[in-house]
């Protein structure tokens, strides 16, 4: 009987999953260009016609509806079930590891925010603060409070992470006198040290290769910029934050 019962909840994680990661696309979409990620109503892209819950349902109504949007036929991107079969999976995971737990709770908010930053930054090369800086203090705070980790281990984290591709940042500038390092990167480990602390293998490996990365970036051609183009200091790393998530899991 518990067998059974633990099967239904790794079902429900996985359900769970998935309709988080239908919420992400959301944040994915909007946090870039400042939208609210609440209001208005999802909608299609091209047609802006609002979707309605039964072409809302995670993964399924996409398969079902192949793709498209259901009142203009535009070709919807395959991102979106990825993004939300992602989640599910990683829920599956963290539940299987933590089990219904505080740990379970807070270690799938810290991997949703990486999904969030990962592909954002891949999209538009840019590491939104409005996720990184709040993240800070409140995944400290969860990581002392609820996942055993000490406030000394927290700060060393924070310090380890952020203050690591500090001092790369500077060296840089101090030699090149030009500001290549993205800012982004520094906030996005220093919120990974603070809820991974400064031992862990979640963030300690990965920071050689962030760090072998973030010399690429004089490779950025200074053409002209458009409204869209990030600024070298706002430039980041793609792709580092899914990493850092598997450090977690």
């Amino acid at each position: 009987m518990l067998l059974y019962a633990g099967y239904l909840l790794q079902i429900f994680s996985a359900i769970l999953g998935a309709v988080v990661g239908s919420f992400l696309n959301v944040c994915i979409y909007r946090i870039p260009s400042g939208k609210s990620v609440v209001f208005p109503a999802s909608h299609c892209p091209a047609c802006k016609h609002p979707i309605k819950f039964y072409d809302n349902i995670p993964i399924i109504s996409y398969l079902m509806l192949r793709g498209k949007c259901r009142h203009c036929s535009k070709r919807i991107s395959p991102l979106y079930p990825v993004i939300e079969l992602l989640t599910a999976v990683i829920s599956v995971f963290l539940f299987r590891k933590y089990g219904l737990s505080f740990e379970y709770l807070f270690s799938f908010v810290f991997t949703c925010a990486l999904i969030i930053i990962a592909f954002i930054d891949l999209k538009h090369q840019i590491i939104p603060d409005v996720i990184t800086l709040p993240g800070i203090p409140l995944f400290a705070l969860a990581a002392i409070f609820f996942m055993d980790v000490t406030i000394r281990d927290s700060l060393i984290g924070i310090l380890a992470g952020g203050g690591f591709l500090s001092l790369i940042a500077i060296g840089y500038q101090l030699l090149t006198k030009r500001e290549r390092m993205g800012g982004g990167d520094i906030n996005l480990l220093a919120m990974a040290g603070a809820f991974l602390d400064g031992s862990s293998c979640g963030l300690s490996s990965w920071q050689a290769p962030l760090s072998v990365r973030s010399r690429a970036y004089p490779l950025w051609s200074p053409g002209k910029k458009t409204q869209n183009t990030p600024s070298p200091s706002d430039r980041s790393c793609p792709s580092a934050p899914l990493p850092i998530s598997f450090g977690v899991i």
